[in-house]
């Protein structure tokens, strides 16, 4: 996992956006750590993390990302660590993360 981690070419181009910005907290509680990152080509990314010790239910509304000043009347969503497609979303985004994973 770590070597994968550590050579994975999505991730590594999030860290080296050339934005230069680092990740912030757009919401925690004791349960679920939500990161957000801007972008250089106006994007930004998303860490949803379970910090719980079950299976949950991540979500992120469309006016979280509004407050931030990015425009999600309709935003794509890609799981960067599974290097897929999610869709297209309108009014949020919810994603079941495993206890103490990110997604």
């Amino acid at each position: 996992f770590t070597l994968s981690l550590l050579t994975h070419d999505e991730l590594i181009d999030l860290n080296q956006d050339p934005l230069g910005i680092q990740a912030m907290t757009l919401r925690e509680t004791q349960d679920e750590l939500i990161l957000w990152k801007p972008l250089e080509n106006d994007d930004i990314a998303l860490g949803l993390i379970n910090l719980s010790d079950r299976p949950r239910e991540l979500r992120v509304r469309a006016a979280e990302l509004a407050a931030k000043g990015f425009d999600p009347d309709t935003w794509r969503a890609r799981d960067v660590m599974a290097r897929r497609e999610l869709g297209r979303f309108s009014r949020g985004l919810v994603q079941e993360v495993a206890a103490h994973d990110i997604a």
